[in-house]
């Protein structure tokens, strides 16, 4: 079904299943955070991060293949992560501890995820351009 379709579909689910998920986690029942862990982290994170090994590199020309990976890949990382446990942080502190902010700053960086998704081509041999194509066609 290509790489575009999965990355989208685990992205939405990341970013509906947020406020759930952390509403499972405050409420200290073992059964309801396996059950959010399984949706947003085994589902949802699953299928964002499958794709990414062949989508990825596809989206740049060889000659600078490595170079447009290592980028997007530090960048995101800076900006979903790195800086993930001082933000969080602070959210705390405004929202008196209460998990409403880290919910609402996962749920804008998936948003902001599926934007730029939306912007990206498909690049899946036979899929490409949003139609299917067979071999014989390139």
């Amino acid at each position: 079904i290509g790489r575009k379709p999965v990355y989208m579909m685990g992205a939405l689910l990341i970013v509906i299943s947020i406020v759930p998920f952390f509403y499972a986690l405050s409420q200290n029942s073992y059964w309801l955070t396996q059950i959010a862990m399984i949706v947003a982290l085994t589902l949802g994170h699953s299928m964002c991060y499958a794709p990414q090994a062949s989508w990825f590199p596809e989206l740049f020309p060889t000659h600078i293949r490595c170079s447009g990976i290592a980028v997007i890949w530090q960048v995101g990382s800076l900006i979903g992560s790195g800086v993930l446990g001082l933000v969080a942080v602070k959210i705390l502190q405004a929202t008196d501890g209460h998990w409403y902010g880290l919910a609402l700053y996962v749920a804008v960086l998936g948003v902001i995820s599926v934007v730029g998704l939306l912007r990206l081509p498909e690049t899946a041999p036979g899929r490409r351009d949003g139609e299917y194509h067979t071999w014989e066609q390139h």
